[in-house]
């Protein structure tokens, strides 16, 4: 087929950003409706009075103290995911990229493991110190760790090699990876259950400080990685190319990192590990407006936070009163639609 054409059938980015927009407003809405305690329409008329200060009711508990957070922390958390998704995956030249390449997922799997598991005994004082911040805390501590360990491997006189980063980063995972596997093996079995249940990801049970102190980290990367979108672009070509325009490289690659490094690390202490959002929204949103990075991290992040709160929906319903883990329904709601869409791409290519 000829690019032309191929060009001419993608989404306009504007009608792309006012259609998702407008989904996503509307499932804002409707999540706050999910749960075990479906909000009636009195209900309704309680919490629009307790704005106020009348009819606190328990539905205007519910809505202000659990639903409202839950749903404002999903869009931040999917947000944050796919626009680090799109940076790093411009950034390694690898569509394969997500947040956990760096190794920030796995040194905050790590961290929390540990004190989950050995805390009582390594670290007293954490766990009484900081209360319902001790696997946030712990989380966000291992990421940054293991993020500062790998940007020292990956640095040299010459400057940052971004192979040498991936490189590092895939060793660094494996190494997080057999440590918390030997965690598994002497935790007893509330530990485990309560470890493997934070990996899997969940939204439940935050209170509006993690709420504020995670939209708070994000907007900051926001703030350093979009500003990032022109050099990505010009990096797309070569780094010569980049350089050739006026493009600090070096400085380029450190903004990047220590971006991704803040909104997943901020991500994961809040939420665990939440999978699939930064790999699959960045390739949904080159697909439908094409491969700028200006329209892709800004487009990533409204579609990580749309994915993310379907999904959270979802895994608070599937089972209600229960709820599954982050992780199940953004494999099974995602990876269809992912696979669909790349095969359709591919399709496209060979004609």
């Amino acid at each position: 087929m000829n690019p032309s054409t191929t060009s001419q059938q993608r989404m306009n980015p504007q009608f792309f950003f006012t259609l998702f927009g407008c989904a996503l407003l509307i499932g804002l809405v409707l999540s706050i409706n999910f749960g075990a305690y479906a909000l009636t329409w009195r209900d309704w008329q309680d919490i629009a009075a307790s704005i106020i200060g009348q009819n606190n009711t328990a539905a205007t508990t519910v809505f202000w103290q659990i639903r409202v957070p839950r749903v404002i922390l999903a869009t931040v958390v999917g947000a944050g995911l796919g626009m680090v998704g799109s940076a790093l995956q411009d950034l390694f030249r690898n569509p394969m990229a997500d947040p956990g390449l760096l190794g920030v997922s796995s040194g905050s799997a790590l961290a929390v493991g540990v004190v989950m598991v050995l805390g009582s005994v390594l670290f007293p004082s954490f766990a009484k110190t900081l209360s319902i911040f001790t696997y946030p805390a712990a989380a966000f501590i291992g990421g940054v760790v293991v993020t500062w360990l790998i940007y020292r491997l990956g640095s040299s006189n010459q400057g940052v090699s971004v192979q040498m980063m991936l490189l590092a980063g895939i060793a660094i995972n494996v190494l997080c990876e057999s440590m918390i596997a030997i965690l598994n093996y002497i935790a007893n079995d509330e530990q485990l259950r309560q470890f493997n249940n934070w990996r899997m990801g969940s939204l439940a049970g935050q209170s509006w400080i993690v709420v504020i102190m995670c939209s708070s980290l994000v907007a900051i990367s926001a703030l350093i990685l979009l500003p990032c979108a022109r050099g990505l672009n010009l990096m797309a070509l070569s780094e010569a190319d980049a350089k050739s325009m006026g493009i600090n490289v070096v400085r380029l690659k450190q903004r990047i990192v220590v971006g991704a490094t803040l909104a997943v690390g901020a991500v994961v202490s809040s939420a665990g590990m939440v999978m699939f959002v930064g790999l699959a929204a960045p390739h949904l949103v080159r697909l439908m407006c094409g491969p700028n990075q200006k329209y892709v991290m800004a487009g990533s992040m409204l579609l990580g936070a749309g994915l993310t709160l379907l999904a959270d929906a979802f895994a608070r319903q599937l089972i209600s009163p229960a709820e599954i883990p982050l992780s199940i329904p953004l494999a099974l709601l995602g990876a269809p639609l992912f696979i669909h869409l790349l095969r359709k791409a591919k399709q496209e290519h060979a004609l």
